[in-house]
């Protein structure tokens, strides 16, 4: 997942399945394709140029991820924007 903490942006980028390549979730997936150094992202990369080289990289691209909490209860959903509360507290999303 990536989020901005700026414009309260979040995306979430997945690798394409592998056949024979597993990870610990189960999934066919080679996690290096989106892990430095092939991607080298910044916290100066803006979103759209996030999302167009994980387009050009055969990188799945899910621009609705901010609604993963609507299924879960309250207490069940997780802050997508914790990191900006960690690293940004000034940010948008960090107050």
């Amino acid at each position: 997942m990536v989020a901005d903490c700026t414009t309260s942006e979040v995306i979430a980028i997945t690798p394409p399945d592998i056949p024979g390549t597993e990870t610990s979730c189960g999934f066919d997936t080679d996690l290096s394709v989106i892990t430095p150094p092939k991607a080298n992202y910044s916290n100066r990369s803006a979103m759209s140029d996030i999302v167009a080289d994980a387009r050009a990289r055969g990188l799945r691209v899910n621009l609705a991820i901010q609604y993963i909490n609507d299924r879960f209860r309250k207490r069940d959903q997780f802050d997508l924007f914790c990191g900006c509360k960690l690293f940004y507290p000034d940010s948008v999303e960090g107050s």
